[in-house]
Parts: structure tokens; sequence; C-alpha cells
């Protein structure tokens, strides 16, 4: 049997944007990088610290087969005595087990290796440091085997390399001595207790191929660069010395909608949005070089950071700033627009939904669906209902600049200075334009911050089913709940009517449901979350 050990416990200063486990790299956390690299996911345990209220939650919701035990040792000190706090903690959770391999991983460590068939006691090592003093550092003997330490020491370099963070034990034992005497000993390092139970078993250095270290800016920013991931139909690279991102599809239409969006935004309004370097197309694929920005997505902040309500407050009331500069600008649209956004997508999309399993007609049929105990009407009882919202909608619209995808994925914030940018506009409708319906952005909005979007997608949710009867937790936070009254308050300090937001914000759960066909689970969340919106919105209306 093989046991995990992720060594998590890192105190967390108020002021941090993110706890260090909560670092956003490319869309997940470190410390999800960190566990879907573990091969065998049946034993793991995380060690956290007291104050690490949110990776628990996060870890709860994300990887419910995740152990997590809280050091109860005053990690305010110095991080090596929270080290070895931490391995201790852990150690004694194993406490009943004596077989098999322990594998301990420090929670800001991510690594690639190949781990030696014959051997079951190792340290994985890189020869990829600079500054001896930052790290704990190893020589080797012939066989590979460590033979001395020196841990964050000013020695050279030479015929050394960097212990990485992963670490392997065949005997868990030794390893409990090993770890019991070190701290007899007053030790503060784990480089003491991987020399004592090297007297007893050997480690052999094993060099990793990749290594990221999310301790250390270093190795954020390398991490980021690596880890660029892309949706289905792009790809994405980083040129990071130019700061230039480009973005590479061959959907060629839609790549080439977001660039005129990008260019032919007024002069006044450029500066919202990346600059747009280049673009050419093929025959078979789109090529667009446009400005790179290292701010996090607001989706990022919202699920994984530390922010305040009192900054969230303030960073919603600029995206309702920012959204409202669109509206000074206008231009004519066809009505056609807005019947295919309204209308014709909405229907289009429930029809494609239908062929795509036979599970969502049968679900479609329940005159009601029973959710978390209470009874809901189901998405049938109000087919008429929303057709004369829809059509309301489409004579009401007042246009303006439209991005077409306003939700926290594609706003970059940088929450010291409160500036944002906006990426991946929709640029088109009916017709190519940046011109469409505002109201449309503020339900994006509201989908994001009311409607628990970001929470769906990441996989924040645990759902259970029998028939017609769900069991549905959410895992969004406190803050989320807060929030909604404040940004109801905005929608009509601005000058929108409440109940136009939440049609739209209907439409977009209901024309999301097919789209997620690679993950059913969140297809079902997106449809029990439409049932519920629905039910809210015509509760007077329905009898």
């Amino acid at each position: 049997m093989k046991h995990t050990l992720i060594l998590a416990a890192k105190s967390q200063s108020n002021e941090d944007t993110y706890h260090t486990q909560m670092l956003p790299i490319r869309g997940k956390p470190a410390i999800a990088w960190v566990i879907e690299s573990i091969e065998d996911k049946q034993h793991i345990v995380v060690v956290l610290n007291q104050d690490n209220q949110k990776v628990e939650k996060y870890l709860e919701s994300k990887y419910p087969f995740v152990q997590m035990v809280k050091t109860p040792f005053d990690n305010q000190k110095t991080q090596q005595l929270s080290i070895l706090s931490s391995l201790q903690t852990g150690v004694e959770a194993l406490n009943s087990q004596e077989d098999g391999v322990l594998q301990v991983i420090l929670g800001d460590t991510l690594c690639q290796f190949d781990a030696p068939e014959s051997k079951r006691d190792f340290i994985v090592v890189s020869p990829d440091f600079k500054d001896a003093k930052r790290w704990c550092l190893v020589d080797m003997d012939e066989q590979h085997h460590a033979k001395t330490f020196y841990d964050k020491k000013n020695v050279s370099p030479e015929h050394k390399k960097a212990v990485v963070g992963v670490y392997q034990f065949s005997d868990l034992p030794c390893l409990r001595q090993s770890l019991e005497n070190a701290l007899d000993a007053s030790a503060t390092e784990l480089s003491d207790v991987l020399l004592r139970y090297g007297l007893h078993h050997p480690l052999t250095c094993v060099e990793a191929r990749t290594w990221f270290d999310f301790g250390h800016k270093s190795g954020i920013i390398k991490a980021q660069t690596h880890f660029y991931n892309a949706r289905d139909f792009n790809t994405l690279s980083v040129d990071s010395v130019r700061g230039v991102l480009t973005k590479s599809s061959s959907k060629i239409q839609k790549l080439e909608d977001e660039y005129l969006w990008y260019t032919q935004l007024p002069d006044a309004l450029k500066v919202l949005a990346p600059r747009a370097i280049a673009f050419n197309k093929s025959k078979s694929q789109a090529r667009l070089e446009m400005e790179l920005y290292g701010y996090p997505a607001l989706s990022e902040l919202f699920i994984l950071g530390n922010l305040t309500f009192e900054e969230w407050e303030l960073i919603i009331l600029r995206l309702f700033e920012v959204q409202r500069l669109f509206l000074d600008y206008h231009q004519p649209l066809a009505p056609q627009n807005f019947e295919d956004l309204y209308r014709h997508k909405t229907w289009q999309r429930a029809f494609e939904l239908g062929r795509q399993n036979a599970y969502w007609k049968t679900l479609y049929h329940h005159k009601t669906l029973v959710i978390n105990g209470k009874t809901y009407r189901n998405i049938s009882a109000f087919k008429h209902l929303l057709k004369a919202e829809v059509e309301r909608l489409i004579q009401s619209v007042q246009v303006g600049i439209m991005h077409g995808d306003y939700c926290f994925s594609n706003i970059l914030f940088d929450p010291h200075s409160f500036v944002c940018r906006l990426i991946d506009p929709r640029g088109r409708l009916s017709e190519q334009s940046i011109y469409g319906d505002p109201r449309y952005d503020v339900a994006k909005l509201r989908h994001s911050i009311v409607g628990g979007y970001d929470f769906i997608v990441h996989g924040l949710f645990q759902l259970k089913e029998d028939g017609n009867r769900f069991e549905l937790t959410l895992s969004c936070y406190e803050l989320q709940e807060a929030l909604t009254q404040y940004f109801d308050d905005l929608v009509r300090q601005f000058g929108y009517q409440l109940r136009d937001i939440q049609v739209i914000e209907v439409l977009l759960f209901a024309s999301m449901i097919p789209l997620h066909k690679d993950n059913m689970p969140r297809q079902k969340i997106f449809y029990l979350k439409t049932v519920q919106l629905l039910n809210q919105l015509f509760e007077e209306d329905v009898h």
C-alpha cells in the first residue's frame, strides 16, 4: 500500500491575495496540480494549519477522497519548524499504518520524475537552481545515494543538486523514530530527518524531469508559462520576454471576431482590453498575437483568493462603471441579432440537448423536481411564460457596446490597482459587431456572482440523484451569498430592470446545458439551477 502525505500547513497573512496552496496556476490552485499529479489517489493525507479554512473548503468539495488533518502547533514561528510540525502531524495520522511506502510532498512543490522500480527509498532532486542559500542541497556518492545535506547554506553548488520537496520512505516505523530523534535534538530542518533515516535506508537521488516551486516567484512564473492551458479549440503560447500571448484556433471566424472587437473599440476604450498586435489566417487556422497581462482572472480571485467583502464590493462597482462606459456608444443593429441571441439560440440548444442523451427527455417530462427537499415545477411548466419574457426582451433592447461574455473568467483584474482588462469578447451576434444588448453583459456578471457559475465549472459541488429527487451542494462561500443583495442593488442603481437581468441569467444557464456534454454532472447542475431560477422568477405566475 502506498500513502501520500502532502505538507500544506503554511500560515497566511490577511493581507495576502492568496494562500500559497491556493495560488492560481492557469485556472487551478497549486494544491490541485499537486493532488492530480499523484497516481494512487486512494490514500492521500493533507496536513493543514488552523487558519487554512479556504484550502480546507476547496479540498472538501473538489477532492472528498482526501483526508485532512490540522497541526496543533504554532506555525507563526518559523517555516523550518512548521515543516517538522507538519510531518509529525501527518505521521501521527498514519499511526496505525506500518506496511507499505509513504510518499511525502511539500504542498507548494510540483515535479515530474521517473520513480526507480527497484528503489523504495528516494528523494527527488534537480540541478535547476541558482542561489544555494535558498535551497537544501545534497551531494551524492557513487551509487547516487544522498551523502551530505546543506540546508540553506552558502556553499559551492558544484556537484550538488537541490532537494525539490518529494520524498519516499519504505519503513514508516524508522521514519517515526528518525523524526522523534530529530525533534528531541531540537532540529528544525527536514534534512535532519532525512539524514537520520538515511543511516538505516540509503536514500537514492532521483532527478526531476520538471520542477515547479510555488513558494518562490520564479517557480510561479515558470509554472504559469508551462501550464498555459487552453480551450479545446485553441492553443496558447506565451513569449514572456516580449509580453505577448499567441492564440491559435481552427475556429477561424470566432478568433477573427475577437480580433475585430479589440481593434474596432473606440479609441477611448481600447485601454480596457489587451492590444491586438497581429492577426492572420489560412484555410484551416487563424492566429492572433496580443498583449499579455499577468493579472489574475476574477474567477480565480473569487474562488481561490483572500479578498474581503469590502474589496469585492469595490470590484463589482468598478465592473459596473466599466460597463457603463459602453453605453455612451450606439449603432443600429437589425432585430434579427436579438432574435438569435435570446430566442433561437435557446431553443436550438434545447433541441440539441434532447439529441445528446435519452436521460434529458426523461428528466424533462417529470412535472416536478425535488431539489434539497423542496419541490419545484420543471422547465416545461414555464415554456410559454418564458417565451413571453423573451419577446419582451427583444422589443426593449437599447443598443450599446457589448463584450458578449462579460463573466469572471474573462475579466483580468489587478486587486492592488483595481485595473481590469477584458479578454475573449464575443464580437458577433447574427453579424460581426462590437455592439449588442448591454443587459446581456450584466446578466453574465450576475450568473458569476449570484448564480455560482464559476464554482460549478470548477467542479466545486456535490450531487446525489434518485429519480426526480436531487441533493445538491454548491460550495459557494458565504462571501458570494452576501454579495447577492449588493449586486442587485447596483443593477437598479445603474438603471437596469432586475427582472430583465434575471430572465437573461435563466437563458444563460439553460443554453449552457448542452455545451458541457463532456461532463454530465455539470450539465445536471446547470439544469437544476435553471429550474430553481425559473421558479423564483415566475413564483407568482404559475398556479
